[in-house]
């Protein structure tokens, strides 16, 4: 019984060979369609979700309207964090984020000079907040002093080689 559907399906896109091209292509733009689709959608619904507290972690952003043009920013002003903390109690940590423009980062080790293109500011209490995994420190005083960084290990070995980067001087 098969076998004979098989066999009529086989005559018919013979028979029909633009009906069933136009059947087949349509068939795999939907498929692909769906497939993208359900892999965005992963994607954003598993976006951060290594932090231990994901759920309780959001993100503020801000809408500007002027004349005839809208932005939709993650930019806050900067006092907004410490105002949204005392202003409503169910927030229990408040930590910004600032990104310098791409390329205006100069950063020096001995003799050496590096361009950085990625360079984020964060306030101290960043560790409390998220839960990025360290190598080396503890990431309950790793940016309480002014001027103290945290790396990747990327950029470790870029500055230091294959020495210990902990206690060293960037400019």
């Amino acid at each position: 019984m098969l076998k004979t559907y098989f066999l009529i399906a086989v005559r018919n896109l013979r028979k029909r060979k633009g009906y069933a091209f136009i059947n087949v292509f349509g068939l795999t733009v939907g498929m692909a369609c769906c497939l993208l689709i359900a892999v965005y959608v992963v994607h954003e619904l598993r976006y951060d979700r290594f932090h231990e507290n994901s759920e309780r972690i959001y993100r503020a952003t801000s809408d500007r309207r002027f004349e005839d043009q809208e932005t939709h920013s993650a930019m806050t002003p900067p006092g907004l964090a410490a105002l949204i903390a005392r202003t409503f109690p169910e927030v229990e940590q408040a930590a910004r984020l600032w990104r310098d423009p791409p390329g205006t980062m100069i950063v020096r080790y001995g003799d050496q000079a590096f361009r950085e293109e990625h360079v984020v500011y964060a306030d101290s209490n960043l560790f409390e907040v998220f839960s990025f995994p360290l190598l080396q420190g503890d990431p309950e005083t790793a940016l309480r002093d002014p001027f103290s960084i945290v790396i990747t290990e990327r950029a470790a070995r870029k500055y230091f080689g294959d020495g210990d980067p902990m206690g060293k001087t960037l400019v």
